[in-house]
């Protein structure tokens, strides 16, 4: 009930600014562990979509419980290789974009920062805007509605697995973890949910919306609509590809 802005979207066009969050899915995964058994984690979903048409344009789903710098700007670099430069730059979170313990991970094992990937970024003429309110943001709902289609996948947990129990699906995890069972079957591998969340991002992309952004097209049509023809996105030929490379510094050649 607080105050807000209504917002005017007519003046920006596809890949003008990119946005991306994170989640942890209502989805548990495999994975073999050392021991020659199976590990079931939810892992760290992150998804970056185009601000005006709020279409899905790629994803990394981490197979551990915190993710760091390095994941976002891989993704960062898939999605601009793929589609280009965004014209303008990147809408992002404060804090957990900025600063959080979960973003920069084990420092000794990073051996770089956010700031200074950002930096680099920033070198290529891009902007980062970062929100205020997780309402200000375009993604928070589109993870919602990835949420909601994923329902009924294996594995399945729910919004809130300390309180509402699916009581079969915690049945099996017990199991899987005490070695009774395989998990086949009963949860998708790492490499099948992965599969799987692209088929869900893309239905999701083709699946028509009644908001302004969008006015009753899909993202995927949208995204095509309000793309300027007169304007494309920058792609880097191969030979500038550095340029997007994680981490820069001078270094002495030798042999």
């Amino acid at each position: 009930n607080g105050a807000h802005i209504l917002r005017d979207w007519s003046s920006v066009s596809s890949l003008d600014w990119l946005c991306a969050d994170d989640a942890t899915l209502e989805v548990y995964f495999y994975l073999p562990d050392a021991q020659g058994g199976f590990t079931l984690m939810r892992g760290q979903f992150l998804v970056m979509i185009d601000v005006r048409t709020t279409r899905i344009l790629g994803f990394a789903l981490q197979p551990e419980k915190n993710y760091n710098a390095r994941v976002i700007r891989t993704l960062i670099t898939k999605i601009c290789d793929e589609h280009g430069l965004p014209r303008q730059g990147f809408y992002f979170e404060r804090g957990i974009w900025e600063r959080s313990r979960i973003l920069k991970g084990d420092p000794q094992a990073d051996p770089f920062s956010w700031p200074e990937t950002e930096l680099g970024l920033r070198s290529l003429g891009l902007r980062f805007v970062h929100a205020k309110l997780p309402r200000s943001k375009p993604v928070e709902r589109v993870i919602g509605a990835l949420q909601d289609l994923m329902e009924g996948e294996l594995g399945y947990v729910g919004p809130d697995e300390k309180k509402e129990k699916f009581e079969r699906v915690q049945q099996w995890k017990r199991e899987v973890e005490s070695g009774k069972i395989h998990p086949a079957g009963h949860f998708y591998s790492f490499d099948e949910w992965v599969a799987r969340l692209e088929e869900i991002c893309a239905l999701y992309n083709s699946q028509p919306q009644d908001g302004k952004m969008t006015g009753g097209l899909s993202p995927d049509e949208a995204f095509h609509k309000y793309q300027p023809l007169d304007d494309p996105p920058l792609k880097l030929p191969a030979n500038c590809r550095y340029l997007l490379a994680h981490h820069k510094r001078p270094i002495k050649v030798t042999s």
